[in-house]
């Protein structure tokens, strides 16, 4: 029934095709209790089952609760003018992921070329993984605690929250157990840790003076995680444990800048084959060489830490301007690999790599030196750096809308209910960004990112 399982003459076999199977199955119930709309509760318990595990591991329980009070509406709270609202709530949610390769509690067959016969290679089944009969849900817990407040009738809303979140129970390899240099594979099993913190403050305000009004509203949140438990292997150095640092963390040369001369490549220790032009590397170890030890993991990944935005409506008689301002801050991109390359044999290299790039009538460069080679064997600033690890923080003017409403009396002259004229715009343009002279966009994620449009649109809404 698989189209590209037929005959291996590739004369005969044009098509493709593959199917798939999977089934999920979930229940799940909710219980609300109001009381005088001052004590607030909801408890919600749903199983769920996925046809990606076995039958004993296939259903997960997930419970959730979450409670309020409105200490603005008690009675003791009925002089205070100021206070229009104000509430403590709380809650903790469990919930299981599935979004996992299926079937990895059985033994698993793929197609493949590894068979010779009669002097041609045949398709035939292959072993293409290791079961693992307790595999389960991944899972997260989530604790949260806030308070929301409005005050002087919309002159400061302010919401509050502290969060944190255990994900457990994640798919992964015991590294520690089996090193890859035996060149054996393991399953994936739910031995995994993350744990992620943080808080989130929004600010309101809105007030209005005779016919002109405006509503403001700013948030920011800082969250981070770190990885509780990984079976990885025994690191050369202390600090180079995945485990305490955030997912994801890069293990990195630290890089000091770039060899003016050969005097000064000569009076540090450096890799084997270092020319001037080339990267310096901190001797972390303090051993008087730069080797693997010397690698260090870096605090900070593309995901932002710190993320904020600003919104800001006005109106005055019939105009409306809208704006919606997005940032993120303590986020640092790779551009290492095939971003600075510095190679004819992929045609032109990028400004930013080529700028102020050693050479030797410009020994005092920012950037190493260029090569015609491949980047795999490049000089050794080819090396996994921080020099090649950028700022990804930056304020964006995400949206702007400006509209005119006609006044009601001229739309009714030529037998019209209301007529609204606008310009719109999304991604105008970026207030700061730490890789405008990169060339990229600061949300890129990859090399070959299609940077983010700037549109522009204009419209007219007549209603009869």
């Amino acid at each position: 029934p698989e189209l590209n399982m037929g005959s291996s003459d590739k004369s005969k076999q044009s098509n493709s095709g593959f199917s798939g199977q999977d089934a999920r199955q979930n229940v799940f119930g909710r219980v609300n209790y109001d009381y005088a709309g001052k004590y607030l509760a909801e408890v919600t318990l749903r199983a769920d089952g996925s046809s990606k595990f076995p039958k004993e591991k296939r259903f997960g329980f997930f419970p959730s609760a979450s409670v309020g009070w409105r200490i603005s509406e008690e009675s003791f709270m009925d002089n205070v003018d100021f206070i229009g609202n104000l509430k403590l709530r709380g809650s903790y949610g469990k919930m299981g992921n599935d979004a996992v390769s299926a079937f990895q509690y059985m033994m698993t067959y793929g197609f493949s070329n590894n068979y010779v016969i009669g002097n041609n290679d045949v398709s035939g089944l292959v072993q293409t993984n290791v079961p693992n009969p307790f595999i389960t849900w991944e899972t997260a817990e989530t604790w949260n605690a806030g308070f929301e407040a409005g005050l002087w009738n919309g002159l400061l809303d302010v919401e509050f929250d502290y969060f944190k979140s255990r994900r457990s129970d994640i798919l992964t390899k015991r590294n520690a157990t089996v090193p890859d240099y035996t060149g054996l594979t393991l399953p994936d099993e739910n031995i995994g840790i993350v744990d992620n913190r943080g808080v989130e403050l929004v600010l309101s305000h809105a007030n209005k003076i005779n016919e002109f009004s405006y509503q403001l509203s700013g948030n920011v949140s800082f969250a981070r995680n770190k990885v509780v438990f990984a079976d990885e292997q025994p690191a050369a150095e202390p600090y180079q444990y995945a485990t305490g640092r955030p997912f994801g963390a890069a293990l990195l040369y630290k890089s000091l800048g770039v060899y003016r001369d050969q005097a000064q490549v000569d009076a540090t220790p450096h890799l084997p084959g270092t020319k001037p032009g080339d990267l310096i590397y901190q001797d972390v170890n303090g051993d008087g060489e730069i080797d693997s030890r010397d690698r260090i993991r870096i605090n900070q990944t593309n995901i932002p830490e710190i993320v904020f935005g600003f919104t800001a409506n006005f109106a005055y008689k019939g105009f409306d301007l809208a704006l919606f301002f997005q940032g993120q801050e303590n986020a640092q991109q790779y551009f290492g690999g095939w971003f600075p390359v510095m190679s004819h044999t992929f045609g032109n290299f990028l400004d930013w790599r080529a700028r102020d790039s050693w050479a030797v009538d410009n020994i005092d460069a920012t950037m190493p030196r260029g090569s015609t080679a491949l980047w795999t064997t490049s000089t050794n600033s080819s090396y996994a750096s921080t020099h090649w690890m950028k700022n990804a923080g930056f304020l964006r003017l995400k949206n702007l809308e400006l509209g005119y409403n006609l006044p009601a009396p001229i739309c009714k002259s030529f037998g019209a209910q209301g007529l609204r004229v606008s310009v719109s715009g999304s991604n105008l343009l970026i207030l700061y960004d730490h890789m405008k002279d990169m060339g990229f966009d600061p949300e890129t994620h990859d090399f070959w990112y299609y940077p983010l449009q700037r549109v522009l649109n204009f419209g007219v809404n007549l209603t009869f």
